[in-house]
């Protein structure tokens, strides 16, 4: 009679199998790309911050502009539904702008790599979206006060 010995390693039972998987190692250049796509990833969220400060910056200047600098051009058509509409699009792109800059909570663990994977996943889909949105505002307005700009305002 045998008697099992519980120091022995555990035999692999019937149903399973041993499955030996072969693979190549990544050469150099593989390596390179790999290492450029994790920093990329990695410093997505400070290339997006800046963007929203270039951003924020064209908008001010923008409408620095089109409302100060020739504001003689603009004279008698402040009721145009243009600037009414541009000008507060403009400033909701502004505060877009700053929200992408604001640091918001994310529900980070530090200690688990998988919650901080995730974490800049989300960090970066939030950001992304709300420069996409300060942007369409900004060109949205841009364009009206550009209209307006070119061809005026029939005066009747």
């Amino acid at each position: 009679m045998e008697t099992e010995n519980p120091n022995a390693a555990p035999q692999p039972s019937t149903k399973e199998q041993e499955v030996n998987l072969v693979g190549i190692q990544p050469n150099e250049e593989d390596k390179a790309w790999r290492a450029w796509l994790r920093k990329n990833r990695e410093d997505a969220p400070q290339r997006l911050e800046e963007a929203a400060k270039y951003l924020s910056g064209m908008v001010s200047i923008c409408f620095t502009i089109f409302l100060s600098i020739h504001k003689q051009v603009f004279e008698g058509v402040e009721t145009a539904w243009q600037v009414n509409w541009a000008v507060p699009l403009w400033l909701g792109s502004v505060l877009l702008t700053l929200f992408v800059l604001l640091p918001l909570p994310y529900g980070v663990d530090a200690d688990s790599s998988t919650s901080i994977k995730r974490s800049l996943k989300r960090m970066v889909r939030v950001k992304y979206s709300l420069l996409i949105l300060a942007v369409v505002l900004f060109v949205i307005a841009l364009i009206m006060l550009a209209g307006l700009y070119v061809y005026g305002v029939k005066k009747g």
